[in-house]
């Protein structure tokens, strides 16, 4: 018996792969082609907006000044003053203000209460000042309030004064010469005097 031999498959070559076509080359990019371009026309149309707008407002304000200046001059206008009336009234307006000030303080002074009186004095003489300044002559108004007002500050200067006086007196008699010397010194600056001087004088010496 014969052996026939094992039949042997048959081999199919496979099919070659077909290759891909190659992708098509990018074009390559337009360096200082219509971007540029573009750009610079855009940059030069943005300057000649901004002098033109520039411009126009120029001339807006130009305008509108001159029609101010027109009317202005047409209603007349207003010149500066030369004269000096502004500072005639100014003066004597600080000089009532002053005058006001120390008739209050000259009231409210006492014995006691001293310091509006000493406040009282300062203030008549700047209102003194004022009164023989060249601005009060040049108002052609007479300025002599200070008359009156020294004349009863002195009243109440005296009196006062010769309350501390006998105050420092009665501290001699204690004695306590430190007391009686704070005392003679609010009384000499009340009312000065020669005698007021030498018993501040006495007192220190002790």
């Amino acid at each position: 018996m014969e052996i026939c031999p094992t039949a042997q498959p048959e081999i199919v070559p496979e099919p070659a792969p077909v290759p891909e076509p190659a992708p098509a080359p990018s074009p390559a990019p337009n360096v200082g082609g219509d971007d540029v371009r573009a750009t610079r026309v855009i940059g030069e149309g943005g300057r000649r907006a901004q002098f033109v707008t520039w411009l126009i407002v120029v001339l807006a304000v130009v305008v509108v000044g001159g029609i101010g200046a027109g009317v202005w001059s047409m209603m007349g206008g207003s010149k500066p003053s030369t004269s000096s009336d502004g500072d005639d009234s100014d003066v004597l307006a600080r000089y009532e203000k002053k005058c006001i000030a120390c008739d209050s303080l000259i009231n409210n002074g006492d014995n006691a209460e001293y310091e509006p009186l000493l406040k009282a004095k300062t203030l008549l003489d700047d209102i003194r000042v004022v009164e023989k300044s060249d601005e009060a002559e040049q108002s052609g108004e007479v300025l002599d309030k200070s008359k009156g007002l020294q004349e009863r500050l002195d009243v109440k200067l005296k009196a006062a004064s010769r309350s501390w006086e006998q105050a420092g007196d009665a501290q001699l008699e204690i004695p306590d010469y430190t007391q009686a010397c704070q005392y003679y010194e609010i009384a000499n600056k009340l009312a000065p005097s020669d005698t007021l001087r030498y018993k501040i004088d006495m007192c220190v010496g002790r």
